[in-house]
């Protein structure tokens, strides 16, 4: 929702000019928001890195999240997730949790993390929450983890280093740090070995196969070796299949 609302005006530019004044520049600009993250991202030519960062300025510490856009992007957001269905979210998990179902990535997220957890809630709400949700709630969490130590910014391209970093103290140097509230707990991963069989009514007549194993968590070393490594593992076995 949040994600929604940063890109419907800040206090130096409107709704439409927050992504027009980057396509103009022949670029592009789009956001994702994950279980563990929220990403914004822009492409530009190396000469509009400068502009770059100004966007990212604007629409990361400046926006107005305000109250006349609120109801619109609620609208915006069902939509997008499909339309209004909890009654059927109710039945299609009253099916998995009895074994019936197809859907093989929740089961192995509910064996490795158990079903007490909030990591099993769809990223995009669902419609209780999303209804239930105020402006006040999202301030609120907006100025609790939108701020410079709770994030990371990353640029890739033909730009001298130390000119990026001058540019980047210039535009966030002066920003204040914020307390964070402390990380929520790691859920405790089972480790034993398990085969999962569901034969529930399929969309369509293909048949999934899934291996999965846990691993060390977000903040271990060795993440983004595992993820680079998971990915040459699925492009290895989709070519021999």
């Amino acid at each position: 929702f949040l994600e929604h609302m940063v890109f419907t005006g800040t206090q130096r530019w409107d709704e439409e000019e927050v992504t027009e004044v980057i396509r103009r520049r022949g670029g592009l600009v789009n956001a994702r928001t994950s279980r563990e993250d929220t990403i914004y991202y822009l492409h530009l030519k190396a000469d509009d890195s400068f502009l770059g960062l100004e966007w990212l300025t604007e629409v990361l510490f400046r926006p107005k999240l305000a109250e006349d856009k609120f109801e619109k992007e609620r609208k915006v957001i069902i939509n997008e997730k499909g339309g209004q269905f909890g009654w059927l979210e109710d039945i299609f998990e009253w099916i998995e949790d009895r074994g019936w179902g197809w859907n093989v990535f929740r089961t192995m997220r509910y064996y490795f993390w158990g079903a007490d957890t909030s990591l099993h809630l769809p990223i995009i709400g669902r419609d209780k929450s999303l209804h239930a949700i105020t402006r006040e709630q999202m301030q609120a969490y907006y100025q609790t983890y939108y701020v410079p130590n709770n994030m990371t910014l990353l640029i890739v391209g033909d730009i001298d280093p130390q000119t990026v970093i001058e540019k980047a103290a210039a535009l966030f140097g002066d920003l204040p740090s914020g307390v964070l509230p402390e990380r929520p707990p790691t859920p405790p991963i089972e480790t034993s070995q398990k085969v999962f069989r569901l034969s529930g009514p399929n969309i369509n007549e293909q048949g999934q196969l899934m291996l999965a194993a846990p691993l060390p968590g977000i903040l271990h070393p060795d993440r983004h070796a595992l993820v680079v490594l998971s990915e040459i593992l699925e492009t290895n076995l989709t070519r021999k299949i």
